[in-house]
């Protein structure tokens, strides 16, 4: 491979599926530490694996669907516009809808929902009675949930909203510990359930430890 490490066909197709149908769309280098105890971690590429893998026509086709709906999971502003099936990013996606410049560009101005993908007129946002009723359910649970203590902090509310793909999350009593993993498996994001706070790349939390106390952040709302 580029990094240096050798691995076998077979082994580098099966890892590489492994690592993707988990979610990821990044897959590293799995070499053990070397010498010096360092990690390689190198991102292989899917140009390299299609390559060193020897994938077939069908195989590859799975690979690249696979990790393309990994990616707009992970992408909370990317959309596929449900008239021409074409990938759009939302620069605006607190409005709740998107025009669709692909179909724009084909003289068809087309609105979608961001939320369930039903068309919309423009400025006047979604009116469709299953994904309003959905939202309001949603800031409700948000709003009115329990205030329960949380090592030590009272105050804290009980149901919280993942900072990064808003997956709802109840805590759970018997955990003792504020650190949380989003329970969305395509999304992971590491947070404190009191504060929000999330930790560094390095993996710093600025909240401090596990069962450490900090000031508990307001009720989450959601556009």
């Amino acid at each position: 491979m580029s990094c240096g490490h050798a691995v076998a066909p077979e082994n580098l197709l099966n890892y590489y599926w492994q690592e993707i149908k988990s979610g990821r769309i990044e897959v590293r280098c799995p070499s053990l530490p070397d010498e010096n105890n360092r990690d390689c971690k190198a991102e292989w590429e899917f140009k390299e694996v299609l390559r060193h893998a020897r994938l077939s026509a069908d195989e590859r086709f799975l690979f690249l669907s696979v990790l393309f709906t990994n990616w707009l999971e992970k992408n909370k502003n990317a959309y596929i516009c449900p008239r021409c099936d074409e990938t759009v990013i939302a620069s605006c996606p607190d409005r709740g809808y998107f025009d669709c410049y692909y179909c724009q560009r084909k003289g068809d101005r087309y609105s979608f929902c961001t939320r369930c993908s039903q068309p919309v007129i423009p400025l006047f946002g979604c009116k469709n009675s299953d994904c309003e009723q959905g939202l309001r359910q949603l800031k409700s649970l948000l709003h009115t949930c329990h205030l329960i203590t949380i090592v030590n902090v009272p105050g804290c509310p009980k149901v919280r909203a993942c900072p990064k793909c808003h997956y709802i999350i109840k805590f759970d009593n018997n955990n003792l510990c504020k650190h949380m993993t989003c329970f969305n498996g395509t999304c992971e994001t590491r947070f404190c359930f009191i504060c929000l706070s999330t930790p560094s790349q390095s993996g710093y939390w600025p909240c401090g430890g596990a069962y450490d106390e900090c000031p508990p952040a307001p009720r989450q709302k959601i556009v």
